[in-house]
């Protein structure tokens, strides 16, 4: 790893920076401010479980759409007009929490849509990293967005619970609305210059029948089968993703148990946050020229040890401290991961393959969280907790066994990409 700081002077890069950080810390707070909500309302794991369930499930049914129109069309207008509906959506969960109907319904039918929209926002946002910067900048650039996503969940949860304290949640999702809205403006600053072939071949798959959709879907799962790494790492990515995704659910009741309230739960997330901001900003100065998905892995166990000993810890410092730990491992995986992938796959395909692959690592998740909800309600917040940490121990310890990953070179990958260029 070598320090450099050249990706600093790229205009498109700071915008586009600057409209992450908006993005992430207006759902930093959100997350924050239903969960606390729901906790506080109905003091149930089912009902936080299933609204999880609810915006994951709608995310995993029209993930594969969303990374075909990626392919189709640009992904920075899809982020945009994402943004903006996930701001109207917000105004229609305002009032939800001032009416009379029945609000766990409201909740749920705001959680499906907003899936719906992240389906599509997300293999945009994927797909146009591979367009602001060179393969050799990959790392430095997801580590450079992580420090705006890891300082968001840092800071989200303190400004939420300030705010939730001092006015009320139609205050706190007011606040969302307006970052939703800021981080719209900077994605409206990121000039992209397509090449020619580029232009032709979105003008072409626009034009595109429905039997043409479905063939390109096929095209993007074809190339996943066909690339052993890519379909391995997918699926221990699947198991990692379903294991720490119980902190989700665990974390509001954590605080209840320690009866620290909606200060503990923004301690905690801020606790993670700060950990994963140490490790953005490591990441982002030191650059990874060839990752590999053996590193990967090893931040995946770490992460594992880190969620299960939560289970056995005795204080909420304790917990800050395994939960930094992990919002490390977090960022470190975040970074390694992408970089991976955008090295092999191949730009006409990003958004297809992506999008698969999202569909993929957090197929369990829904699942994985209302499991949790599920052991926390019947049982303890402690077993959830040991359940996620012993999954992804699991899967990150096998995986270390399978030829694809003990085979892997990321010399002879980054052979094959000069050969292809």
């Amino acid at each position: 790893m070598k320090i450099n700081l050249k990706i600093f002077h790229n205009r498109n890069v700071l915008f586009y920076w600057m409209a992450v950080w908006a993005s992430a810390l207006g759902d930093a707070i959100l997350i924050l401010a239903i969960s606390w909500f729901i906790v506080e309302t109905t003091d149930s794991g089912v009902i936080l479980g299933t609204f999880m369930m609810c915006m994951g499930m709608a995310r995993i049914i029209f993930m594969v759409i969303g990374g075909v129109y990626v392919d189709r069309f640009p992904p920075l207008m899809i982020m945009k007009i994402s943004l903006l509906i996930r701001a109207g959506i917000l105004s229609y969960l305002m009032y939800v929490m001032v009416s009379e109907m029945e609000f766990a319904i409201g909740l749920y039918i705001g959680a499906i849509v907003f899936g719906m929209v992240d389906a599509f926002f997300l293999p945009a946002a994927a797909a146009i990293r591979q367009r602001l910067v060179s393969s050799e900048h990959f790392s430095q650039l997801n580590s450079l967005l992580l420090v705006a996503t890891q300082t968001s969940v840092m800071v989200g949860p303190l400004l939420g619970s300030f705010l939730i304290r001092k006015g009320d949640y139609l205050m706190t999702v007011g606040a969302v609305i307006a970052l939703f809205l800021i981080a719209m403006v900077m994605l409206q600053a990121v000039i992209l210059h397509q090449s020619l072939d580029m232009k032709k071949e979105n003008l072409k798959r626009s034009n595109h029948s429905k039997g043409a959709f479905f063939n390109e879907l096929v095209e993007g799962f074809r190339y996943i089968v066909n690339t052993p790494i890519i379909l391995t790492m997918m699926i221990v990515a699947m198991l990692v993703n379903a294991g720490v995704s119980v902190l989700t659910v665990a974390l509001p009741f954590l605080a209840q148990h320690f009866g620290s309230g909606a200060e503990g739960l923004s301690m905690m997330n801020a606790a993670m946050g700060f950990g994963g901001a140490i490790g953005a900003v490591v990441f982002t100065l030191w650059t990874i020229k060839m990752p590999t998905p053996q590193m990967n892995l090893t931040a995946s166990f770490i992460e594992g040890s880190a969620l299960f000993f939560i289970a056995l810890t005795p204080n909420l410092w304790g917990v800050g401290l395994l939960l930094g730990v992990i919002g490390f491992t977090t960022t470190a995986i975040n970074v390694i991961a992408p970089s991976v992938n955008q090295s092999i796959i191949p730009k006409p395909l990003m958004g297809r393959v992506v999008s698969v692959m999202m569909v993929v690592m957090t197929g369990l998740t829904p699942f994985a969280q209302s499991f949790a909800g599920y052991l926390t309600e019947k049982m303890s917040t402690h077993h959830g907790l040991m359940y996620g940490g012993a999954l992804e121990l699991f899967a990150s310890g096998l995986a270390f066994f399978i030829p694809a990953v003990r085979n892997y070179s990321a010399h002879y990958v980054k052979k094959r990409i000069n050969q292809r260029g």
